[in-house]
């Protein structure tokens, strides 16, 4: 069939990481990095920063290219920090 010869390629943020599951992803290409709302308590107010941190999920067989060192990946974070901790709760 045609349609098995398709490729298909995402472009996402590490929002599609948690809340979107696609099946026949073979290949990932990861950059680790990560944009969280953080507060910043100098101007008081909340704002995106980017972070250097991969969390890739693997649902299957396939290849993961990693666009970082394995020293980086190994000193990565386990998990993100929850947004109740970065961000008030006004």
């Amino acid at each position: 069939m045609l349609h098995e010869r398709v490729r298909k390629c995402f472009i996402a943020t590490n929002i599609v990481e948690t809340s979107v599951t696609t099946d026949g992803i073979r290949f990932i290409i990861d950059s680790e990095k990560v944009k969280e709302m953080v507060y910043d308590g100098k101007y008081k107010l909340q704002r995106l920063r980017q972070f250097n941190i991969s969390r890739a999920g693997r649902r299957g067989p396939g290849v993961c290219y990693r666009l970082y060192s394995e020293h980086d990946y190994l000193n990565f974070q386990e998990y993100s920090t929850p947004g109740i901790h970065v961000v008030p709760l006004d």
